[in-house]
Formats: C-alpha cells, structure tokens, sequence
C-alpha cells in the first residue's frame, strides 16, 4: 500500500481512537452496509473499517479488530489466510474521495485511497515555503492552488523591490521600504521635491530652497540665518554692512598676523644669538672597575653612549698589546642623523682623574685636522651601519696607569670630553 505524502490523508481516512489512527472511516462508502455485513467488517474496538484486520482473544471471546487497536499486551491468535481473503474484501470496498464536498468526484477501492489523496487537486497541503497565518500556524492550500500561490500570495515568497532591486520576502517588503536607499521620500521640509532616501542629506545640504543656512558672511560677523531661496536677497539688500564687516575682519586679521610676524621675529632674533655663541659639546664618564684583571686578560671597558649636540657617540677603553692603554672613538646612528651636517668635525680630550690631587688629572687631546676627515670618510661620515668606524688614539702605558694615584682600590675615573668644530 502507498504511504502517505502528507499526515493530513491519515486524518480524513481513519478513525482516531485513543490518540491513533485506527480503522477506515465508514461513512466513505458509497453504498450503506447491511447490519450482517457491518457486523462482520466494522473493527470491535474503534468502529472503523477493518485495516490490517487481526483476530483478538478478549475475555475468552474472538474479536475482529484492527491491528492498531489490539493493546501491547493482547493475545493474537495467528492470521489465518481466509482472514487475509476477508481484509482483502474490505480494501476493495468502493468509496468516495474524503473532500467530496469541496467539490472532488472520485471513487474508488479503499486500497487506492491513499494514492488518491498524494495526487487530489482539492487536497490542502501545507505552503510549501512555510507561511503562517495570523495565529502563528502553517497555512494549508488547496493542492491545485500551490503554484500560484507560490508567485503570488505567499507571504514568504521572494520579491525584487522595484526601487532598489534587492530580493526579499513579501512579508517584509514594507519594512524593507523604510530603510530603503532608493525608496523615494518626500523633502523634510515640504519643499515639493520627491527624492531617493540616500540624497536626503545632500538636498538639504545644498539644494533645498526651505532649509535654513547661515549668512555666507557669519566669518566676518553676520548672524543672519534664513531659507535658502532668500540667500541672494539677502546679499543684494547686505553688500553695505558685509563690505563693513569684511573690512572690519580684515584690519583685525592684519594686526592680528603684525603681532604674530613680530613675536616669531623676536623668537628667531634670540635663537639666532644662542646658537653665535653656542658651541655643541658633550662628555661622558665611567668608572672602570678590575683594572689589573682587565689589563691581563685585554678586556675592553665601554663607556655609555653620550650626545654632541644631536650627534650621538660612544667610548671604548683597551689594554692594548703595546703597553699602552688606548681609547677608540665612534659616531653612532641616531634618530636625527638625516638632519644634521656631515661629516662630523670634532675634537677631543681625556681625563684620567688623580684620585690624590684632582688639579694634577692625565690630559690627553686632540683635534682632527680637515685632511684627515677628509680622508677617512668611514670615521666621519653619516652611519649605515650602528656604528662608524672607530677613532683610536694612545693614553698612557700600563705601567703609569697603575700609578696609586690613577688605579686606587683597583679602580680608575675615566672622562671623555668632546667639542664640534663649526665649519
């Protein structure tokens, strides 16, 4: 037998007894049974036509039930085969179409129903795309009226809104009418013009005759405010007062600038004899501790990195193989190298501090002729690199530098002190 498309055939075919469906219904037949023979094809329990008919031990007593409507727990005899011959009699009944009074006229054996109702054109199927009437349930269409509805009633069915073109579903199609770029909208200000919702603001911004703007003169001091349409009026009836206004603006703005021009003058004056008599310099000490240990192992002292002016340099102290102690200059990269003046013209002196007398400290200086800066570009010139090249000079032998006066506690004071030399 066919199964059911839609639950809803189960409905106007069966009986529903206790919560199931049980037998056919009777009241499909096209012709009335006799008591004798509704007696023996009507099921005991549900009162319906027999379906899948079985025999039911009740009590001591045979009864012809539906096999639906036998309980769990029932004895079942076995199914003898004049009783399949017998269900086989009811399924051939002749009956007429559940929906006869809607209009449908067919007839047939019970065991073609089912089939009938997948294909009946009055049959009500459920909206193939799910729309619900008011109280929040499925509706249900006539099944030769679903095309149709489809295209032109569903709620759900998609539609392209004329303004934009945008695909949505019916239901939706006013709200998506008030947020819509392209719906067409009137002016705010009731000036007549019908327009796109995305040019409101550009309307009122710069066409609409009815909105209220301001004086194009409100800079120099006009305050008047009123509709566009009456802007040019306004200048042709103002010239006087706006001539009065701008000229009144402009003597303001001159004294004004006067008095800027003469207070970065007296700024640029002062700068100007700072840096005459400004020469950049800069120093750094250190402390350099295990002076004997680092002399044996030649393990080399850094000073910290020290500012000339915006250039930037550092120190490093050496025990070098010749018994002097020497000190190696660098230019290192700093973040205003793209600025300043290259190369780096400079000169030098350190101080080795007398921890006994500190107006009797080792001096050594020096300064860089222009031939030798001319001459070794990687010394002087702007760094690609972290650091230039190094700038070596001798101090003093290892022997003097261990002098009590220099080396005390095992530790020494160190200066650097650095001067630009001004082209």
């Amino acid at each position: 037998m066919a199964e059911f498309v839609d639950s809803r055939s189960k409905e106007l075919l069966y009986v529903v007894h206790r919560g199931k469906f049980a037998g056919w219904r009777k009241e499909l037949l096209l012709q009335k049974l006799t008591n004798e023979i509704e007696d023996f094809l009507i099921c005991q329990c549900c009162k319906g036509l027999l379906r899948d008919a079985r025999l039911f031990e009740n009590i001591g007593k045979q009864e012809l039930r539906c096999a639906v409507c036998i309980p769990a727990d029932g004895l079942v005899t076995r199914r003898p085969t004049q009783l399949i011959m017998h269900q086989e009699n009811v399924d051939n009944k002749l009956i007429s179409c559940p929906l006869k009074l809607s209009g449908c006229e067919w007839t047939g054996p019970i065991n073609g129903a089912v089939c009938h109702l997948d294909k009946c054109g009055l049959f009500p199927m459920l909206c193939p795309l799910e729309c619900i009437n008011k109280a929040g349930l499925r509706i249900r269409i006539e099944r030769r009226l679903v095309s149709n509805h489809k295209i032109q009633s569903c709620r759900n069915r998609e539609v392209i809104c004329d303004f934009c073109s945008v695909k949505v579903k019916a239901c939706q199609i006013n709200s998506h009418f008030n947020v819509c770029d392209e719906f067409p909208i009137s002016c705010p200000n009731e000036c007549g013009t019908e327009l796109p919702r995305k040019t409101r603001d550009s309307h009122l911004e710069s066409e609409c005759p009815l909105q209220i703007v301001a004086c194009v003169y409100q800079e120099y001091g006009c305050e008047k405010r009123m509709e566009r349409r009456y802007v040019a009026k306004h200048e042709r009836d103002a010239i006087h007062s706006h001539f009065k206004l701008t000229m009144k603006n402009t003597r303001k703005r001159i004294s004004e600038l006067e008095d800027e021009n003469a207070a970065k003058d007296l700024k640029i004056q002062k700068l100007e004899e700072v840096t005459t008599n400004l020469t950049p310099t800069g120093m750094v000490e250190t402390k350099i501790q295990g002076v004997q240990r680092k002399m044996q192992n030649n393990e080399e002292s850094f000073t910290k990195p020290f500012c000339v002016g915006m250039y930037k340099l550092g120190g490093k102290i050496i025990w070098a193989d010749n018994g002097f102690v020497s000190c190696i200059l660098y230019i290192l990269k700093g973040e205003s190298d793209d600025s300043l003046s290259w190369p780096f013209r400079y000169e030098f002196k350190v101080i080795i501090l007398n921890q006994d007398d500190r107006d009797d400290n080792f001096v050594e200086s020096n300064r860089i002729s222009e031939d030798f800066v001319q001459s070794n570009p990687l010394i002087f010139q702007k760094p690609i690199q972290e650091y230039n090249k190094g700038l070596p000079f001798q101090l003093i032998t290892h022997a003097d530098i261990l002098n009590p006066k220099y080396t005390r506690d095992n530790y020494l004071h160190l200066s650097i002190h650095v001067k630009q030399l001004l082209s």
